[in-house]
């Protein structure tokens, strides 16, 4: 149906907007489908990115005066939407049809739009329900493309892999078949955009740890273009002629230093500000206003890295309070936030990522319900602290290591890289080079029990480290 609405916008030239997400997921998600509304021969067609910085999440009035004031006909929506209820309405009042493509929960009410499509629905019968919001967007434009016979470039199976890494969702069942084709057929995937971003593109014969080091770049950079009034420095990018991409890439990269810059800075403001080893999980209030909104998520997910427990960075914004957490695979943040929904104003997200938006004065009571639910899950956190090791190696099979686990790639969410246990080690002998991510200051002359995985550019990372016995 969604398909269908999409060919007949296009033939009759109508006015088309996609409204966007402002992550990775999403900015892939807008440029699939606005590259392939131009093969398709569409001139008519727009799209609205809101800044997340600036603009709450959903579709809010400036959008709805954008549509008005440009008598738009038709909206997509990708990678967000099924939320959107009051937005929806008022778009159907204008008398513009709106197509929801969406991977997040369905809450208990759906917007009436003219077609949602989101395989969380309890009428879907696709089988994998853990598609990232590129990915469907890439089915929605193979059903569009078996209807008028315009073949997907190869290209676009590249993005859906980055979106779809970059979201986190989970490289299992269809998701890892994507990614895997990806990897494995790297250089026919190639979008030219790439090669004016870096001349380092990994080959064809470079292996999956080059590979995916370069999709995580990607990410890095996609993530660093938010614009106001719904424009985004990333998508403009992507959708540019050559001339222009030059220039605009050394902006995010630009962009993308400073934001590194701003995450030591945020590292240092939390050296004394940290969850105990015993805590179930983390709440920061940021009321003196230190913590970037762009650098919340990674506050976030840096703690709950660390400790495995959910963790939750608020600060206002306005007149209101926004959250963002990240929980391990212990907790189900949007079963939490579910919990605490009678003091929050909205919510939604993943299991392991999500965000909400609250009153200053609701901000204890959302701390009694959120410290309420971890208890109830208490087993489950601390089971989800334990360390599990998968192999124990000798120190003389490391070097070839690296090399072997490649043939189980790719990693990711739910198909996690292994984790390795090696004894009597040194680190500076046995696990040269090696990143440590472990508390305690550790002597790498010293031997220890060593505890160690490797990260996505195939760098060893220490993640745990007793002293030999």
């Amino acid at each position: 149906k969604a398909a269908a609405r999409i060919i007949k916008g296009v033939k009759n030239n109508e006015k088309i907007v996609i409204f966007g997400h402002d992550d990775v997921d999403g900015i892939t998600s807008t440029y699939l489908l606005f590259d392939y509304l131009t093969r398709l021969g569409s001139y008519s067609h727009y799209y609205f990115i809101p800044n997340r910085l600036t603009d709450n999440h959903g579709i809010k009035e400036t959008f709805v005066e954008k549509v008005n004031e440009n008598n738009y006909s038709l909206v997509v929506t990708v990678d967000g939407g099924v939320s959107s209820i009051e937005g929806v309405n008022k778009l159907n009042e204008l008398g513009c049809d709106v197509i929801v493509t969406d991977h997040h929960l369905i809450p208990s009410s759906l917007p009436s739009a003219y077609a949602i499509v989101n395989p969380k629905r309890e009428d879907c019968l696709y089988p994998d329900k853990m598609l990232a919001g590129v990915g469907i967007v890439y089915f929605l434009l193979a059903t569009i493309s078996e209807l008028v016979s315009t073949p997907l470039p190869d290209k676009y199976l590249f993005w859906t892999a980055v979106g779809t890494i970059a979201d986190k969702a989970p490289l299992v069942a269809v998701n890892r078949i994507m990614c895997k084709i990806v990897f494995e057929n790297w250089q026919q995937m190639i979008d030219r955009p790439l090669s004016l971003w870096s001349s380092t593109i990994p080959r064809q014969s470079a292996d999956y740890f080059k590979k995916n080091y370069y999709i995580s770049n990607m990410a890095k950079l996609l993530s660093s273009g938010r614009e106001a009034n719904g424009e985004n420095k990333a998508l403009y990018f992507l959708l540019s002629p050559d001339y222009k991409q030059r220039e605009i890439v050394s902006d995010l990269i630009k962009r993308r230093f400073d934001y590194e810059n701003n995450i030591s800075y945020v590292r240092h403001i939390f050296s004394k500000k940290h969850p105990s080893a015993d805590d179930l999980y983390y709440i920061y209030f940021d009321d003196k206003d230190e913590i970037p909104y762009g650098l919340m998520g990674w506050a976030s997910s840096y703690f709950c890295y660390l400790y495995k427990i959910p963790v939750i960075i608020m600060k206002k914004k306005g007149d209101t309070v926004v959250g963002e957490g990240k929980s391990p695979y212990s907790l189900d943040l949007v079963e939490a936030l579910n919990y605490c929904s009678s003091v929050l104003s909205q919510y939604g997200g993943h299991s392991r990522a999500a965000g909400f938006v609250t009153k200053k004065e609701n901000i204890d009571a959302f701390r009694k319900l959120f410290a309420g639910y971890t208890e109830k899950e208490k087993n489950n956190i601390v089971a989800g602290k334990v360390l599990n090791i998968d192999l124990e190696v000798e120190k003389e099979e490391i070097k070839n290591l690296r090399n072997k686990i490649t043939k189980f790639a790719p990693f990711g969410e739910e198909a996690n890289m292994p984790v390795f246990l090696v004894r009597d080690a040194t680190i500076k002998e046995d696990l040269p080079g090696a990143l440590i991510y472990v508390e305690e200051t550790l002597d790498i002359e010293d031997k220890y029990d060593v505890v160690f995985t490797y990260r996505c550019d195939g760098k060893i990372a220490v993640i745990d480290a007793r002293p030999s016995s």
